[in-house]
């Protein structure tokens, strides 16, 4: 299963970004994720138009990031985590 994210920026300040998740997923396959992020960026213009999607990813269950540290500093199996790429443009 895989869900989608959406990277945006805003026109008049690039420096001025967000991520967006998806609220209708998460997609059975990785093209159906893709579809969905390239209609949240062509519907964007209508509910942010200050606003630009400039990415976006698909993550599967096994892409998440566990972002609960504390649990696993207790066990002593703290590793580092980095945050996956952002590959696939929009426009």
């Amino acid at each position: 299963m895989f869900e989608a994210f959406v990277y945006i920026c805003m026109l008049q300040d690039p420096q001025v970004c967000h991520m967006l998740k998806d609220i209708k997923g998460p997609y059975k396959t990785e093209t159906q994720c893709e579809v969905r992020a390239h209609e949240i960026a062509m519907e964007l213009p209508d509910w942010m138009p200050e606003y630009v999607a400039t990415r976006y990813k698909c993550i599967t269950e096994q892409g998440k990031i566990d972002i609960n540290h504390d649990r696993e500093k207790e066990k002593g199996q703290f590793k580092r985590v980095y945050h996956q790429e952002w590959r696939q443009k929009t426009y």
